[in-house]
């Protein structure tokens, strides 16, 4: 049996800019992670984070559906986990977009699912929200290590 993580968010802007953020590696980059990501079923790519003595700060992840500028769905494996499921849905709303991502495949009572809900809520509530109201990064400049990049 596995757990799952469900959020939703409103976003006083319009679907396409939403969109936008969650999808344009250089926009991702400013408030959730350095990011390769490609919007082709089937692509591979990462999302990078400064590294711990716990994580390499790599979510490797596989673009399994994209109905732009819906819905996105992608696998997010981390080093030594099990491989998890990723859902963004976008819904336009009167005042904005409706954001939902629902992030399942979890151990329902490991901690690691503690950890991401954590990391969805500053994203959601803080992150995403600042980003799109001021466009400056909410994440300090950071340059992946060659051993996250392969070089």
């Amino acid at each position: 049996m596995t757990a799952e993580i469900l959020q939703e968010v409103e976003l006083p802007h319009p679907v396409e800019r939403v969109w936008k953020a969650l999808t344009d590696p250089r926009e991702l980059a400013q408030w959730f992670g350095a990011s390769d990501i490609r919007l082709e079923k089937g692509a591979r790519f990462r999302i990078l984070s400064p590294p711990n003595p716990h994580w390499d700060g790599i979510r490797r992840c596989e673009v399994l559906e994209v109905e732009a500028p819906r819905r996105l769905v992608y696998s997010w494996q981390m080093t030594g986990h099990e491989t998890h499921r990723v859902e963004w849905t976008l819904r336009p709303t009167a005042s904005g977009t409706a954001l939902r991502v629902r992030h399942s495949g979890f151990a329902p009572d490991w901690a690691l699912r503690a950890m991401v809900t954590r990391g969805y809520e500053a994203l959601l509530a803080e992150n995403l929200p600042a980003w799109l109201r001021t466009g400056r990064a909410q994440l300090p400049p950071y340059t992946p290590t060659p051993e996250q990049t392969g070089a």
